[in-house]
C-alpha cells in the first residue's frame, strides 16, 4: 500500500509523537519520504522485507521510500517520535555530506542501532520542540534539515545493534501471500506453497513475527475492510467486510471489536464525522 501524507504547502516534511494504542491498525506500506523512528519506551516489531527488527527504547530507525514496511506486535507502553523527510528537504540538508545515502531509495545494510541514551534524549527534546513550533514553516523546515543531518551523525557514531532478524524465506512467502490477498488459503496449502510443514511453518511464523498466522489474517483483512469501506457512503459494512475476506459477519464483528476497541457502528459513526 502507498501511503500519501498530506503535508502542509511548503513543508518539507512533518514530526509527530505516536504512542501505541488498541485502535490503531498499521498496514503494510511505504511513502515518497524518508521516515525516521525515535523509540522512546515499550517495545514493538517492524517487518521490513526480509527481516525484522524488534525496537526498544533508545532505537532509531531509517525507513526509505522503497521500503514496504508494517509495524507489529507493539507494547501498550511503546512511544516513539516519528518524523518524515520529503525528498526535496534530504537533497538540501544532506548534499556532498556523509548523510547522502539518505537520498536513495533502498540502500543495501541495516538501518536500525540502538543509541546511547543521552544521545536519545537530545533527539527527542529537539523533536518536541520542533513539533511545538510546527506551524512556523520556516522554523519547521530549517529544524528538519538539522534534524536529518544530527539524527545520522549519531547514528553513525554509535555502535549498538537491536535485535535482528532475517525471516526464514517459507516465513517471507508465507507473508508475501498472505499481503496479496490469499487469506483463505488453508494452513496446509499455505504451508505447501511456502515450502514448510503446517507445524513447522506455525512455530516459524509465530517466532519470526511475533503473532500467528491467524491473527496476521485477520488484521490483514481489517486493514483491508478499512480501506474498502472508508466512511460508509459507498459500501455497507457487511459488503465491505466480505471483500476484505472475512466469511461471516458475526467473524468479521468479533475480530473488529478485539483490535479496534469499538464496534464498527461506533467505527461509521466516527468516519462520518471525520467527512
Amino acid at each position: 500500500m502507498f501511503e500519501k501524507f498530506n503535508l502542509p504547502k511548503g513543508t518539507q516534511g512533518a514530526v509527530w509523537f505516536y504512542r501505541a494504542r488498541q485502535t490503531s491498525v498499521w498496514p503494510m506500506h511505504k511513502h515518497s519520504e524518508l521516515e525516521l523512528n525515535l523509540v522512546i519506551s515499550g517495545r514493538a516489531s517492524y517487518i521490513l522485507g526480509d527481516r525484522r527488527y524488534e525496537l526498544r527504547a533508545d532505537d532509531l530507525v531509517w525507513l526509505f521510500p522503497a521500503q514496504e514496511h508494517q509495524l507489529i506486535d507493539r507494547s501498550p507502553d511503546y512511544e516513539m517520535w516519528v518524523v518524515v523527510f520529503t525528498p526535496q528537504a534530504l537533497k538540501a540538508a544532506v548534499r556532498n555530506s556523509p548523510a547522502a545515502i539518505l537520498t536513495e531509495r533502498d540502500p543495501a545494510g541495516r538501518f536500525c542501532k540502538s543509541l546511547a541514551h543521552g544521545d536519545m534524549l537530545s533527539l527527542t527534546q529537539f523533536c518536541a520542540e520542533l513539533f511545538r513550533n510546527s506551524e512556523h514553516v520556516d522554523i519547521l523546515n530549517a529544524g528538519l534539515r538539522y534534524l536529518v543531518l544530527r539524527s545520522w551523525e549519531r547514528f553513525a557514531a554509535n555502535a549498538g545493534m537491536p535485535h535482528y532478524q532475517t525471516l526464514h524465506p517459507a516465513v517471507e512467502n508465507a507473508l508475501q501471500m498472505l499481503r496479496r490477498g490469499e487469506s483463505d488459503e488453508s494452513l496446509g496449502r499455505l504451508s505447501l506453497r511456502a515450502g514448510l510443514s503446517p507445524a513447522r511453518l506455525s512455530r516459524r511464523f509465530k517466532t519470526e513475527v511475533g503473532l500467528g498466522i491467524a491473527e496476521y489474517r485477520n488484521r490483514l483483512r481489517l486493514e483491508r475492510f478499512i480501506e474498502r469501506y472508508g466512511s460508509g457512503n459507498r459500501l455497507t459494512a457487511l459488503a465491505a467486510a466480505y471483500e476484505a475476506g472475512f466469511h461471516s459477519y458475526a467473524q468479521f464483528h468479533r475480530v473488529f471489536s478485539r483490535l479496534m476497541g469499538y464496534g464498527p457502528a461506533e467505527h461509521r459513526r466516527r468516519m462520518q464525522h471525520r467527512a
